[in-house]
């Protein structure tokens, strides 16, 4: 064999080396990948069973309503506590 067909065979042989890497790290990520959408699918399932939203921009909205309602309620909470304690407060002490 001469150093030529060698040097090729030995090219041939780290080349495969590389793909068989390069191939192991492709279904590596392929797995990891699967799994993150099945782990969305089941946010979403969860999504859709628990608050009625069909995407991430209907829960976004629905957040925002939410949170609006929760400051209101609370400013509603924090001004019925004062007049509570305005009027009952010397009875608490």
């Amino acid at each position: 064999m001469t150093f030529v067909e060698s040097f090729w065979r030995l090219w041939d042989v780290a080349n495969i080396d590389d793909l068989t890497r390069l191939k192991r790290l492709v279904e590596k990520r392929q797995t990891e990948a699967d799994k993150a959408a099945g782990a969305l699918e089941e946010a979403m399932k969860s999504l859709h069973a628990e608050f009625g939203c069909d995407n991430i921009s209907e829960a976004k909205t629905m957040l925002k309503t939410l949170e609006k309602k929760e400051a209101a309620l609370k400013k509603k909470f924090d001004k019925a506590l004062d007049e509570f304690l305005d009027k009952w407060g010397d009875e608490l002490e």
